[in-house]
């Protein structure tokens, strides 16, 4: 099984479309996305609208989650909050629907997926250390949790009772999944990446060849700036795309 992992699109449709043109061409069977479809991008409807195509496995994101509960809104940032206050206003019906089912945690037989953390998954903690990681490893009930949340590449790798130790990919690579180890895995940020790399960012899972894939591509930054100012959003959601950060 070969799934396509996807996180932090933040409704940067230009960015999505291009990590998903090269995933049609890998023979993904499923795709997996991590949450934080909208979000400080132009194109709310348009990314919600290619995740629910692809029939994905979705967990819902602090972004979807600030757009369905408002009341959490001043626990946001001033720029973040006036994206997700323009995102509600633009989403279709049906996209908020759609939005408002997704769960907080899902679990099966081979993984597990959330946005931030399996430690309060809806305090919305970020995962930038071994003492945060060892928070979501002690309440893993299987060997593998796919997360997000933070923008950046990341695998944690945890053998038996050891300390975890971590592993940051700003330019792609590779891991194997290995016997008697259990891992936390971030596929970095499609629509926002925030590791210096501007690259869109997302990951290949083969179950088979036990190998986790970190992919980079490039897409129109350009296009993606222009959408955001001609929307009247704050400018430095713009710029900062150019950047990486």
């Amino acid at each position: 099984m070969r799934y396509g992992i996807i996180a932090d699109v933040h409704s940067n449709l230009e960015a999505l479309r291009a990590v998903l043109d090269i995933l049609k061409e890998e023979n993904i069977d499923r795709f997996l996305c991590l949450g934080d479809i909208v979000g400080y991008g132009a194109s709310p409807n348009e990314c919600v609208e290619q995740i629910r195509r692809l029939k994905s496995e979705v967990v819902i994101g602090n972004h979807e989650w600030g757009v369905l509960h408002p009341e959490i809104l001043p626990f946001f940032n001033p720029v973040a909050r006036q994206a997700i206050e323009w995102t509600r206003k633009e989403l279709f019906w049906e996209n908020l629907k759609y939005l408002s089912g997704l769960e907080v945690v899902k679990e099966n037989e081979l993984f597990s997926m959330v946005h931030s953390s399996l430690y309060e998954p809806t305090g919305w903690h970020y995962i930038f250390s071994a003492e945060k990681a060892e928070l979501s490893f002690s309440r893993m009930k299987g060997m593998i949790c796919f997360f997000a949340h933070s923008h950046q590449a990341v695998i944690y790798s945890k053998y038996r009772q050891e300390r975890c130790r971590g592993f940051a990919f700003p330019e792609g690579g590779e891991m194997f999944i290995e016997e008697d180890h259990r891992y936390l895995i971030n596929p970095g940020g499609v629509g926002q990446p925030r590791d210096g790399n501007p690259q869109a960012s997302f990951a290949i899972y083969d179950t088979e060849l036990k190998k986790v894939e970190i992919r980079r591509c490039d897409y129109d930054i350009g296009k993606a700036k222009q959408k955001i100012l001609k929307a009247g959003l704050p400018s430095f959601l713009a710029e900062r795309l150019v950047y990486g950060v």
